[in-house]
């Protein structure tokens, strides 16, 4: 059980990191924002 969390855990990094970076990349691209 433990491993299975630490595994959805591994995976999660990645998709948490893309999603990130659109948000950051749409933030970004917004006129008018800081």
């Amino acid at each position: 059980m433990f491993a299975y969390i630490i595994r959805r855990l591994l995976e999660m990094i990645p998709v948490l990191l893309v999603v990130s970076l659109l948000v950051f990349g749409f933030i970004k691209l917004m006129p008018g924002d800081p």
